[in-house]
């Protein structure tokens, strides 16, 4: 995994977690058991104690020091923003090699080609021309 897919992960894992306190919170003011406070009470605390130790991870936090983003969600907002564009760029890089491949199938079979011969019609090219003094 790349830091930036950890970091993906860790942010899906942290909202999943937020949305689990906040259905404890709901079931909590609507349908609490009789008896259960103390139980829910403990729950709570542990999920909120999770999601801050999750939010101020010390990633999240040094790139909010910096001063570059205002907050932890800005931070993740950024990475998705940047993951998306290195996504368009490598579609578009194997759109381009795709067509490369395409087009040289479709110039036909390749030729043989002897290098020496080459190399000894480019050096009396060389030679023909003047020299400059």
């Amino acid at each position: 995994m790349t830091a930036f897919t950890d970091l993906l992960a860790f942010q899906r894992d942290t909202e999943a977690l937020a949305q689990i306190a906040g259905r404890l919170g709901w079931d909590q003011e609507t349908m609490m058991p009789r008896g259960a406070s103390a139980q829910r009470g403990d729950e709570m605390a542990a999920i909120k104690a999770v999601l801050h130790v999750r939010r101020t991870d010390p990633l999240l936090r040094s790139k909010v020091a910096s001063g570059l983003y205002t907050s932890a969600s800005e931070v993740v907002r950024e990475a998705l923003r940047l993951k998306a564009e290195r996504d368009r760029l490598r579609r578009a890089t194997l759109d381009q090699l795709r067509g490369d491949v395409r087009q040289g199938l479709a110039s036909g079979s390749s030729e043989a080609w002897d290098a020496e011969a080459v190399k000894r019609k480019a050096r009396a090219r060389r030679a023909s021309k003047p020299t400059v003094a």
